[in-house]
């Protein structure tokens, strides 16, 4: 009942949206960015995007659509106009020139809007309208949804393939990705990180980013697992800093530790933690190709890797094919790798993180907003 209720309420807004982009013309110069994929933090490449239209193009007057507090708190810092209440959401999106949007949503399906894809990240598993939990209505409306696309943000040839079967569009385009760009800062800049996570008395620091698990599967280390590691953090002068998936609620992270730390909720935006991370830590997650581009050394501890294929999400690449070594599958691997790092100049592993990187990046410039821009202007 509940989400029969969802359903039809989600209806009305969707044609009521439709009905009067037909009646309200838009204006020229007026960009609307509309966060679907969390939408409690101000993060992502819609915040990379929106902050570089703002600074760089004074001509662009844009608009952040959202309501939630800290978010809208935020966005007013940088001195942006924010459409928090019903009408003003509703009429800052149908005077738009141009909507920019980072995840599926059926709300323009119906009506004239201009709608660029900017997603939330390049990674393996099956999205939009090849994610197999899409339902057949919410497929109808994604479908014609995506018609609206003028055209989707992507990081190279392999994921422009992807991402046009995803949306059923052949309007992919590889500028990167609008959030990579704040991977390319100076030693000052990581500092100040440091420094605002309270985080620069360690001598590295070790990130563990996993990607959502749709269903439950298995808890990714054990009590004994999280002691010994923190006997190593504290001998080594390190800190274990973990941000979960935003939709993640399964995973459980200790709070008795030294230098262990949950920051998800304390992390706005988790390209802040990559840029001074010393070393990462994930499995399926996007978070990865990301990672990739700083040549900065990684593991994937695919530790449920079976039942994750089986019973959460189905991929665009075969893991097993796509993912560099070393995969690793249990707590003692991943321990032993973490205290002994010799494995990172290993020629075979340089040679795969090459390869990876390269398959899921055409530029790795820091000049991904430009070249978004460059689309948004010629259209």
């Amino acid at each position: 009942m509940k989400k029969t209720l969802q359903f039809i309420k989600g209806a009305i807004i969707v044609y009521t949206l439709g009905f009067f982009s037909y009646l309200i013309p838009k204006k020229k110069n007026t960009y609307a960015f509309v966060s679907f994929f969390n939408r409690k933090k101000f993060s992502g490449n819609l915040k990379s995007f929106l902050l570089h239209v703002d600074e760089k193009h004074p001509e662009i007057s844009t608009v952040y659509v959202g309501n939630n507090k800290d978010v809208v708190k935020e966005v007013r810092e940088h001195n942006i106009k924010v459409a928090a209440n019903p009408l003003s959401s509703f009429w800052s999106v149908l005077r738009a020139e141009h909507i920019f949007i980072d995840a599926s949503t059926f709300f323009f399906s119906v009506g004239r809007f201009s709608v660029i894809q900017l997603w939330h990240g390049t990674g393996f598993k099956n999205i939009a309208l090849l994610n197999r939990s899409t339902k057949n209505l919410s497929r109808y409306y994604l479908k014609k949804a995506t018609k609206k696309y003028r055209f989707v943000v992507c990081t190279s040839e392999s994921d422009c393939k992807k991402k046009s079967k995803s949306f059923e569009t052949d309007k992919v385009v590889a500028t990167g990705l609008p959030r990579n760009d704040e991977l390319f800062v100076n030693e000052k800049e990581k500092n100040h990180l440091l420094e605002k996570y309270k985080l620069a008395k360690y001598d590295k620091i070790i990130t563990y980013a996993p990607t959502w698990r749709d269903c439950p599967t298995k808890q990714p280390f054990t009590e004994g697992f999280w002691r010994k590691l923190n006997d190593y953090l504290v001998e080594s002068n390190s800190f274990f800093l973990v941000i979960k998936h935003p939709y993640a609620t399964f995973m459980n992270i200790p709070s008795e530790y030294s230098n262990i730390g949950d920051y998800t909720q304390i992390v706005s935006d988790i390209q802040e933690v990559l840029v001074f991370t010393d070393f990462l830590i994930t499995d399926y997650s996007s978070v990865i190709t990301d990672y990739s581009i700083t040549d900065k050394p990684y593991l994937i501890y695919a530790y449920d890797i079976e039942l994750y294929i089986e019973s959460c999400r189905s991929f665009g690449y075969d893991l097993k094919e796509v993912l560099p070594n070393p995969i690793l599958k249990t707590e003692d691997e991943l321990f032993e790798k973490i205290v002994d790092t010799s494995w990172q100049n290993l020629p075979e592993v340089i040679h795969e993180h090459e390869e990876f990187k390269d398959i899921f990046h055409k530029y790795c410039d820091g000049k991904s907003c430009e070249r978004v821009m460059k689309e948004v202007l010629a259209l």
